[in-house]
């Protein structure tokens, strides 16, 4: 996906901007499903951990069953203020200290002897972009240390 493109039966296709992928996996497997490899699972910027609700919550989603089941959704952004909310991340400062802690971070998981698994290089842009990100809907137009401990 990182390539924006997808080929089919040997027929490339250009996918359209934005392009983002949102997926859902199970915490434990389930019939039909494999785990991702750690390949697959390097290509995800991001995993947001959902937790069970609990008793109240599931008593409300029960009792509003019928009104959640049929959702009504309408577009809160286009197509257009996503690719401009993008080249509007990509306006906020990181000072050469923040990015330098960055790749400490990186280096000190890297290297850490009880990790059997360190971040990609994929995984400091990651941090890097989500940090930018983070600072932005913050409201600010530079990132400070605790963006990047957010995340």
């Amino acid at each position: 996906m990182q390539e924006q493109q997808v080929t089919i039966e040997r027929e490339t296709h250009p996918l359209k901007q934005p392009f983002i992928v949102i997926a859902s996996q199970l915490p434990y497997g389930g019939a039909g499903t494999f785990p991702l490899s750690d390949v697959q699972i390097d290509r995800f910027m991001f995993r947001i951990w959902s937790a069970f609700p609990n008793k109240e919550e599931e008593d409300q989603i029960l009792r509003d069953i019928d009104e959640i089941s049929e959702p009504h959704t309408s577009a809160v952004a286009t197509p257009n203020d996503i690719i401009q909310l993008q080249q509007e991340v990509k306006k906020v400062y990181i000072a050469d200290g923040i990015r330098s802690y960055i790749v400490d971070i990186l280096d000190t998981l890297r290297h850490h002897p009880d990790l059997s698994l360190s971040p990609s290089p994929r995984g400091g842009i990651a941090l890097f972009k989500g940090s930018r990100a983070l600072a932005f809907t913050q409201g600010r137009d530079f990132v400070i240390p605790d963006d990047v401990k957010s995340l």
